[in-house]
Protein backbone atom coordinates (compact mmCIF):
# COMPACT_ATOMS: atom_id res chain seq x y z
CA UNK A 1 0.00 0.00 0.00
CA UNK A 2 3.18 2.63 0.89
CA UNK A 3 4.62 2.12 -2.07
CA UNK A 4 1.38 2.28 -4.43
CA UNK A 5 0.86 5.91 -2.45
CA UNK A 6 4.20 6.76 -3.23
CA UNK A 7 5.12 6.21 -6.73
CA UNK A 8 1.73 7.23 -7.91
CA UNK A 9 2.32 10.50 -5.72
CA UNK A 10 5.63 10.85 -7.79
CA UNK A 11 4.49 9.47 -11.04
CA UNK A 12 1.80 11.83 -11.03
CA UNK A 13 3.77 14.73 -9.81
CA UNK A 14 6.21 14.27 -12.90
CA UNK A 15 3.61 14.02 -15.19
CA UNK A 16 2.48 17.08 -13.67
CA UNK A 17 -1.43 16.28 -12.62
CA UNK A 18 -3.08 18.39 -10.55
CA UNK A 19 -4.05 17.31 -6.70
CA UNK A 20 -0.94 14.58 -7.38
CA UNK A 21 -0.72 14.35 -3.85
CA UNK A 22 -4.48 13.59 -2.94
CA UNK A 23 -5.04 11.69 -5.98
CA UNK A 24 -1.93 9.41 -4.76
CA UNK A 25 -3.13 9.06 -0.97
CA UNK A 26 -6.69 8.09 -2.45
CA UNK A 27 -4.73 5.24 -4.35
CA UNK A 28 -2.79 3.74 -0.95
CA UNK A 29 -6.36 4.40 1.16
CA UNK A 30 -7.84 2.05 -1.47
CA UNK A 31 -5.31 -0.33 -2.06
CA UNK A 32 -6.16 -1.93 1.41
CA UNK A 33 -9.23 -2.51 -1.04
CA UNK A 34 -8.32 -6.27 -2.62
CA UNK A 35 -9.67 -6.67 -6.39
CA UNK A 36 -12.23 -4.03 -6.78
CA UNK A 37 -9.61 -0.73 -4.83
CA UNK A 38 -7.47 0.15 -7.76
CA UNK A 39 -10.31 0.69 -10.14
CA UNK A 40 -12.23 2.78 -7.71
CA UNK A 41 -8.65 4.85 -6.68
CA UNK A 42 -7.61 4.99 -10.59
CA UNK A 43 -11.22 6.68 -11.29
CA UNK A 44 -10.94 10.52 -10.06
CA UNK A 45 -7.77 10.22 -11.04
CA UNK A 46 -8.33 9.42 -14.62
CA UNK A 47 -10.82 12.07 -14.21
CA UNK A 48 -8.65 14.62 -13.15
CA UNK A 49 -6.51 13.72 -16.22
CA UNK A 50 -9.65 14.28 -18.73
CA UNK A 51 -9.82 18.15 -17.08
CA UNK A 52 -6.49 18.49 -18.12
CA UNK A 53 -6.90 16.93 -21.71
CA UNK A 54 -7.03 13.61 -23.09
CA UNK A 55 -3.52 13.18 -23.25
CA UNK A 56 -3.06 13.56 -19.28
CA UNK A 57 -6.00 11.15 -19.14
CA UNK A 58 -3.86 8.96 -21.02
CA UNK A 59 -0.84 9.41 -19.16
CA UNK A 60 -2.72 8.98 -15.79
CA UNK A 61 -4.04 5.57 -17.22
CA UNK A 62 -0.34 4.35 -17.88
CA UNK A 63 1.53 5.28 -14.75
CA UNK A 64 -1.59 3.93 -12.70
CA UNK A 65 -1.73 0.70 -14.59
CA UNK A 66 1.77 0.30 -14.80
CA UNK A 67 2.20 0.32 -11.03
CA UNK A 68 -1.05 -1.57 -10.47
CA UNK A 69 0.91 -4.35 -12.40
CA UNK A 70 3.98 -4.07 -10.42
CA UNK A 71 2.07 -4.22 -7.33
CA UNK A 72 -0.46 -7.37 -8.55
CA UNK A 73 2.07 -9.33 -10.51
CA UNK A 74 6.08 -8.40 -8.62
CA UNK A 75 5.21 -7.40 -4.83
CA UNK A 76 1.63 -9.01 -4.14
CA UNK A 77 3.54 -13.35 -4.97
CA UNK A 78 6.43 -12.50 -3.43
CA UNK A 79 4.60 -10.99 0.10
CA UNK A 80 2.13 -14.04 -0.04
CA UNK A 81 4.76 -16.53 -0.39
CA UNK A 82 7.01 -14.93 2.42
CA UNK A 83 4.74 -14.05 4.90
CA UNK A 84 1.83 -17.04 4.52
CA UNK A 85 2.77 -19.65 1.77
CA UNK A 86 -0.35 -19.54 -0.34
CA UNK A 87 0.17 -21.37 -4.02
CA UNK A 88 -0.66 -18.43 -6.24
CA UNK A 89 -3.19 -21.31 -8.31
CA UNK A 90 -4.95 -22.51 -5.02
CA UNK A 91 -5.60 -18.61 -4.39
CA UNK A 92 -7.00 -18.01 -7.70
CA UNK A 93 -9.20 -21.48 -7.36
CA UNK A 94 -10.33 -20.20 -3.89
CA UNK A 95 -11.30 -16.74 -5.32
CA UNK A 96 -13.38 -18.19 -7.72
CA UNK A 97 -15.01 -20.28 -5.92
CA UNK A 98 -16.21 -17.72 -3.48
CA UNK A 99 -16.84 -15.08 -6.03
CA UNK A 100 -18.90 -17.73 -7.51
CA UNK A 101 -20.64 -18.82 -3.92
CA UNK A 102 -21.18 -15.20 -2.46
CA UNK A 103 -20.64 -12.81 -4.94
CA UNK A 104 -18.16 -9.69 -4.35
CA UNK A 105 -18.17 -10.21 -0.39
CA UNK A 106 -16.80 -13.62 -1.36
CA UNK A 107 -14.09 -12.49 -3.77
CA UNK A 108 -13.29 -9.21 -1.80
CA UNK A 109 -12.36 -12.11 1.45
CA UNK A 110 -11.40 -15.21 -0.59
CA UNK A 111 -7.42 -14.45 1.00
CA UNK A 112 -7.90 -14.00 4.12
CA UNK A 113 -10.19 -16.77 4.42
CA UNK A 114 -7.73 -18.57 2.56
CA UNK A 115 -4.66 -17.96 4.60
CA UNK A 116 -6.62 -18.92 7.57
CA UNK A 117 -7.93 -21.97 6.90
CA UNK A 118 -4.25 -22.52 5.62
CA UNK A 119 -2.87 -22.44 9.19
CA UNK A 120 -5.33 -23.85 10.74
CA UNK A 121 -4.72 -27.05 8.33
CA UNK A 122 -0.88 -26.56 8.93
CA UNK A 123 -1.05 -26.41 12.93
CA UNK A 124 -4.00 -29.39 13.40
CA UNK A 125 -3.15 -31.10 10.73
CA UNK A 126 0.56 -31.28 9.71
CA UNK A 127 1.94 -30.40 12.69
CA UNK A 128 -0.37 -32.87 14.97
CA UNK A 129 -1.17 -35.68 13.07
CA UNK A 130 1.72 -36.63 10.39
CA UNK A 131 4.70 -35.14 12.43
CA UNK A 132 3.25 -37.57 15.47
CA UNK A 133 3.53 -40.55 12.80
CA UNK A 134 6.93 -39.95 11.66
CA UNK A 135 8.05 -39.65 15.61
CA UNK A 136 6.45 -42.96 15.99
CA UNK A 137 8.22 -44.53 13.19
Amino acid sequence: MSMIGISTAIGYSLIGLPLAFALAFIAFLFAFVPNIGPWLAGVPAVLVGLMEGGQMALYVILIYGGIQMVESYVLTPIIFKKTVDLPPALLLFFQVLLGLLLGALGLLLAAPILAVLMVIVQELYVKDVLEAEVKEK
